[in-house]
């Protein structure tokens, strides 16, 4: 990489870093809860803020109490990446505890259409980069044991002059999962692998990307790992779980998990 790339990928981590803590020290309060009607099993509440935004929402009564911390980490993590994500905010619940919204995106083609799926894959609806995303969008689920990439947690909506793609639901990942030694890549009863399978056929997978995203991971240094999860709220992972975290990243266990996922990407 070079010194203006490194310098650039600087300025764009404080950025990150300097919005995620905004959240965390002020987070927005839920005026308005509606009935859950996308059918989706992990997020029981959509609302509004009082920031006027909507949000779907992840709290840690749901699944085994880590899916807000594995949201929040993921988005970071995908940010570090250049992955394109929905905005987030951290959301003050009626009851004072504190969960993950997600914000709602307007204007995104309803991809529950088949015939919508198949004409972004065939390329009858451009999306800009879409093989590229579809590729590092694959690495990052693969380290995180993201078991859930399917067509309904990916968005395509409008840009200036092209549709735009964007991954989001990380509620199956990470501690909300299988953290450290699962590989979610070569299970075929996941969604991940089912939807990874379907790409490669229209020839939207590029197995390079894949492998040069991997390897980005495994160039992200403990501090800025420290930081991400500085982010997460203490009622959502505690410090034991932080500091195995931290180390399993830095005694090299993070670094051959890389290795086994780039020798397994096909």
């Amino acid at each position: 990489m070079s010194k203006e790339a490194t310098s650039k990928a600087t300025e764009q981590h404080s950025s990150n870093a300097a919005n995620a803590a905004q959240r965390l020290l002020f987070p927005v309060e839920l005026t308005e809860i509606y009935r859950n009607d996308i059918g989706t099993a992990d997020c029981q509440t959509i609302g509004t803020a009082t920031n006027g935004k909507d949000y779907a929402i992840k709290t840690v009564n749901e699944g085994n109490g880590h899916i807000p911390s594995s949201e929040l980490f993921s988005y970071e993590l995908a940010r570090e990446l250049q992955i394109a994500t929905p905005e987030y905010n951290i959301i003050k619940m009626r009851d004072e505890s504190l969960a993950f919204g997600s914000m709602w995106e307007g204007g995104a083609l309803d991809i529950r259409n088949q015939q919508v799926i198949l004409g972004i894959l065939q390329g009858e609806i451009i999306v800009r980069g879409l093989k590229s995303f579809f590729s590092k969008v694959y690495a990052l689920d693969i380290f995180i044991n993201n078991i859930d990439r399917h067509f309904g947690n990916y968005l395509f909506r409008g840009g200036y002059n092209s549709t735009i793609a964007l991954a989001y639901d990380y509620s199956r990942a990470w501690y909300a999962f299988a953290p450290f030694d699962y590989q979610s890549a070569s299970d075929p009863v996941q969604n991940t692998y089912r939807c990874h399978v379907t790409i490669k056929k229209f020839d939207m997978f590029d197995k390079i990307v894949t492998q040069n995203t991997l390897d980005e991971i495994s160039r992200i240094p403990k501090d800025t790992i420290d930081q991400i999860l500085s982010l997460i709220p203490e009622q959502w992972l505690n410090s034991n779980e932080r500091n195995d975290f931290l180390n399993w990243w830095a005694d090299g266990s993070m670094q051959e998990r890389v290795g086994i996922l780039k020798g397994s990407v096909n």
